[in-house]
């Protein structure tokens, strides 16, 4: 019978860095490779917001990460803090 208490290992990465990372690369993506067709019917609305998307896109993928990297610190404090006990 297998055990459901099983200990995360370090070389897993959270769901919320998973989707953090997939923001920072498609931010930095669409901020170098902004190139579409000028025929293409959303050309216009491309050309005027894919420098906010872009940034956007990163920012928030900063926030999610660092917001992440403070959780998981804490989260070791506190196992220190019960081992200690």
């Amino acid at each position: 019978m297998k055990s459901n208490n099983q200990v995360p290992t370090k070389n897993r990465k959270s769901t919320a860095e998973s989707i953090g990372l997939f923001l920072l690369f498609i931010g930095i993506l669409s901020a170098f490779l902004h190139f579409y067709p000028s025929a293409w019917i959303f050309s216009d609305f491309i050309q005027a917001f894919y420098a906010n998307i872009s940034v956007d896109c990163i920012s928030t993928a900063v926030a999610i990460l660092v917001i992440d990297k403070l959780n998981e610190n804490r989260q070791k404090e506190i196992l220190k803090a019960q081992l200690i006990r």
